[in-house]
C-alpha cells in the first residue's frame, strides 16, 4: 500500500514534460497552418490581379466585335501599326510573379501561350524570366497591392550604390528599424565616397531619394524621427540627428563598452554650452540603451538554456529592438532641441565629430 503513493507522485513530473512537448507540437502545428493559409490567400490575390487586365481586354474586344461600324480602318501602313518601344501593354510585378510561377512548374506552358494570355509579346516573357532573381527580391517586401501597380521608371546611374543602400535599409528593417529620408541620403554619400564616385556624379538629393524610392517601392519610409525630416541638403540639424541614431545602432549591435564609453564623452563634449537639464537626458537615454544591451544579452543566454522557450525570447527580443528604436528617438528629439537652443554653436565641430562617426559606422 506504501509503494502507490510513491509511483502516483513521479507521475506528474513525466507527465508534465509530456504535456510540455504536446503544447510545443500544437503550437508549431498551428503556426504552420497560418502560414499555409497566408500563402493560399495571397497566391488567390496574385491570381486574381494577374487574370483582372486581360479579362478587361477581352470585354472589350467583345464590344468591338459586336459593333462593328465602331472598328478603326484596317488599312493603316505597316510602319504605323508597329509600336514605340515602351508603348505597349505594360505588366506589374503581380503578373510577373506569376509568370515566373508558371514557367517553373514541371509541365510549364510555352513562351506564346504565355505571351497571348498576359498580351504581350514572347521576348517579355523571356526577358521577365531572365530577371526572376531581381524581380523575387524587389518584391520581399512588397504588399500585394504595390505588386498590381504599374509604372516606368529610367534605370538607376549608380546601379552599384543603389542595391548597397538597399541592402543596408533592409538590413535595419529586418530589427524593425525604418530609417529616415536624411539618414538614407547621408548613408548612400558615404557609400558614394567608398566607390570613388565624386561629389559632381552624386550629390544625394531628395530628387534622387524620390527616385530611388520609387524604383525600390519603399513607400513605407517614417519621415521623421522627431516629425519634421525634410530630407533635404541644408537640413544640416536632422542629418546630425540620423548620424547619432546610426552611431547609436552601431553601438548596439558591437557592445563595446570601451568604445561607447569613449563615444559618451565626445557627445558630451559636443553639447558643452547647453542646458544641465538637456545633457543629464541625453546621458540617461544612453544609460538606458546601455541597460537594454545588458538585458538583450542576458535573454539570448536564456535563450540558448531555455529552448523550449525560444519563441517567447524571440518575441521579447524583437519587444526590445522596438523600445531601443523608441529611445533613439527620444535620443534625437533632444539633441534637435539642445541645437536649436545653442542657435547652431559650433556646427564646425559637431559636423567634423559626425563626419568621424559615419566612417566609423561603416
Amino acid at each position: 500500500m506504501a509503494s502507490a503513493p510513491i509511483a502516483a507522485a513521479a507521475v506528474p513530473t513525466g507527465s508534465a514534460e509530456k504535456k510540455k512537448r504536446i503544447v510545443l507540437r500544437r503550437y508549431v502545428a498551428q503556426e504552420e497552418k497560418e502560414k499555409e493559409l497566408q500563402l493560399k490567400q495571397q497566391r488567390k490575390l496574385l491570381l486574381a490581379a494577374a487574370a483582372a487586365k486581360p479579362f478587361a481586354q477581352e470585354q472589350q474586344e467583345e464590344a468591338s466585335l459586336a459593333s462593328p461600324q465602331q472598328q478603326q480602318p484596317t488599312n493603316v501602313p505597316e510602319s504605323a501599326e508597329k509600336r514605340k518601344r515602351g508603348g505597349g501593354e505594360r505588366l506589374n510585378d503581380a503578373q510577373r510573379l506569376e509568370i515566373i510561377r508558371l514557367r517553373r512548374q514541371d509541365n510549364p506552358p510555352s513562351l506564346r501561350s504565355l505571351a497571348r494570355e498576359f498580351r504581350v509579346t514572347e521576348k517579355s516573357i523571356r526577358n521577365v524570366m531572365q530577371s526572376a532573381a531581381e524581380i523575387e527580391k524587389r518584391n520581399e517586401n512588397v504588399d500585394v497591392k504595390q505588386q498590381t501597380q504599374t509604372f516606368r521608371h529610367a534605370a538607376p546611374r549608380h546601379p552599384e550604390l543603389e542595391e548597397k543602400v538597399f541592402e543596408w535599409i533592409c538590413s535595419l528593417k529586418k530589427v524593425q528599424i525604418n530609417p529616415t529620408p536624411s539618414a538614407i541620403i547621408e548613408k548612400a554619400k558615404v557609400i558614394a565616397a567608398g566607390l570613388g564616385i565624386a561629389d559632381a556624379e552624386f550629390k544625394g538629393s531628395a530628387g534622387w531619394f524620390e527616385r530611388f524610392r520609387r524604383r525600390r517601392r519603399l513607400s513605407d519610409m517614417r519621415m521623421s524621427v522627431g516629425g519634421d525630416d525634410g530630407a533635404g541638403d541644408n537640413d544640416d540639424d536632422e542629418e546630425n540627428r540620423d548620424g547619432d541614431e546610426e552611431q547609436q545602432q552601431s553601438n548596439d549591435v558591437s557592445g563595446n563598452s570601451a568604445a561607447s564609453t569613449k563615444r559618451r564623452n565626445e557627445h558630451s563634449v559636443a553639447l558643452a554650452g547647453s542646458s544641465n537639464e538637456s545633457v543629464v537626458g541625453a546621458v540617461g537615454v544612453y544609460d538606458l540603451l546601455h541597460r537594454l544591451v545588458e538585458f538583450e544579452n542576458n535573454l539570448r543566454l536564456f535563450q540558448r538554456a531555455n529552448p523550449l522557450e525560444h519563441d517567447r525570447a524571440e518575441q521579447c527580443l524583437a519587444n526590445a529592438s522596438v523600445i531601443r528604436h523608441d529611445l533613439l528617438a527620444m535620443h534625437a528629439n533632444m539633441q534637435v532641441r539642445t541645437l536649436r537652443a545653442n542657435n547652431g554653436a559650433s556646427p564646425q565641430t559637431t559636423k567634423s565629430t559626425r563626419h568621424h562617426e559615419l566612417q566609423a559606422l561603416i
